[in-house]
């Protein structure tokens, strides 16, 4: 396999893995090298309180010195574990060594006002009506109709409101033209669930609220072994 490398400058690829190194590529690589290591020298020279001289001499030259061969040759103080030089460098600083970072940050931009809306109470329950939701709740079960306790009380409320003058809602009527429904039956009345919505319907409307509270009472008969759904 031939491979052909187009390149741009005249040392953009001076080696390449693809060609034998020339000796102008060579020569090239070791001036890096020479400059990286000269770098080195200098920077362990003025950091371990040596000359240069001293750095090539004993511990630049490639070696790998390990624990006390490091001490011999000058690269390092001393050996300890982390936690002695910890306590070592705090006992000199004269407290626990820490860092503090100041950043500056910008001024929170100002918050617009707004007016909360007042915190709507918690209605409140008496016994009464949580002891009819609760029984109410427990008829529905052994009917078969699903209830939970909330949907309980919103139905006993509704009832309530309803006997006051307030109409209920469609779902609402749904719900207690199916409950009637399901009384009636356990009695052997079987109404059908148009004519039990049209009687709760009737029970709500507001006539019939303004003719129960004037003691008109109008009263639902259901017909005798009547079926339907």
């Amino acid at each position: 396999m031939t491979v052909t490398e187009i390149t741009a400058g005249k040392y953009k690829r001076i080696a390449s893995e693809h060609a034998p190194l020339s000796e102008e590529g060579r020569q090239t690589i070791q001036d890096q090298v020479d400059a990286i290591y000269s770098v080195f020298v200098d920077a362990v020279a003025k950091n371990r309180g040596v000359s240069a001289d001293s750095v090539l001499k004993n511990m630049a030259d490639g070696r790998m010195f390990i624990g006390k061969q490091a001490v011999q040759a000058g690269l390092v103080d001393g050996i300890a574990t982390m936690d002695q030089v910890i306590a070592d460098r705090s006992k000199h600083l004269g407290s626990t060594p820490s860092v503090t970072a100041t950043i500056a940050t910008p001024a929170p931009a100002p918050t617009p006002q707004i007016q909360a809306p007042p915190p709507k109470s918690e209605p409140t329950y008496d016994a009464d009506l949580i002891r009819e939701a609760q029984g109410l709740q427990s008829e529905c079960a052994s009917f078969g109709i699903p209830l939970n306790a909330g949907d309980a009380v919103d139905h006993v409320l509704a009832e309530r409101a309803a006997k006051l003058g307030t109409a209920m809602t469609g779902q609402q009527i749904a719900r207690a033209a199916q409950i009637m429904q399901a009384r009636l039956g356990k009695q052997g009345i079987h109404v059908s669930t148009s004519e039990a919505v049209q009687h709760v319907t009737q029970e709500v409307s507001p006539m019939l609220i303004a003719a129960r509270l004037r003691g008109e009472l109008i009263p639902f008969t259901p017909r005798q072994g009547t079926s339907g759904r």
